[in-house]
């Protein structure tokens, strides 16, 4: 089907956002799923300890917007002979939840990332990180509400979670020609209508 090759910006948006949060906060595993990682730590009730610590971060994409606009050259921050065409404008509503076993080690990490979550305050309640996947290109993201979203039935089970909404805002850019740029616009719908029909849970 495709003759130009393709980078999916909300993928490597969500890659960038999960690599700054491992930077930021320590103790994240990287389960298959939660299902399994809830099972793989001792039975609830075990004293906890420093080793029973760990955490573990989901992404959820609920929304995908985008406008295209007309064709636009833009240069390379850091090497000027490399030519883009932005051609539109993305924002991305998701859902961040840090999960644990115990309740501990989640106050611990709720603060974690409230303080990374909000480097630029009182200036500023949103941050500028880079996606390398995605021609290195620069986005704005929000961490909105935080939401506490256990309850006395998943506490009996040990499943702690708390949830963030999110809000990603891209420029959409491509280093193909005009001729190739029709292409990637029908590409690029085509891929983010799947990106929400699948729903897909990406786990740190």
């Amino acid at each position: 089907m495709a003759t130009v090759d393709f980078i999916d910006p909300v993928e490597a948006a969500v890659n960038a956002l999960r690599a700054y949060y491992e930077t930021e906060i320590p103790n994240l595993v990287a389960p298959l799923n939660i299902e399994k990682y809830v099972e793989a730590h001792p039975e609830h009730g075990v004293r906890w300890a420093a080793s029973d610590d760990k955490m573990a971060l989901s992404f959820l994409t609920t929304n995908v917007g985008y406008e295209y606009t007309a064709p636009r050259e833009v240069f390379d921050d850091t090497d000027e002979s490399k030519v883009y065409y932005r051609y539109g404008f993305l924002d991305i509503t998701l859902l961040m939840d840090l999960w644990s076993r115990y309740r501990a080690p989640i106050a611990v990490g709720r603060a974690l990332v409230e303080k990374a979550s909000h480097p630029d305050l009182p200036w500023s309640t949103a941050f500028v990180l880079t996606a390398p996947g995605y021609y290195g290109q620069q986005f704005s993201t929000e961490i909105n509400t935080m939401t506490p979203m256990w309850s006395s039935g998943t506490a009996m089970q040990g499943v702690f979670n708390t949830q963030w909404s999110c809000r990603l805002r891209m420029h959409l850019v491509t280093d193909h020609d005009k001729v190739a740029l029709e292409e990637v616009r029908a590409q690029m719908t085509y891929q983010l209508g799947q990106n929400l029909n699948q729903n897909t849970l990406i786990i740190n």
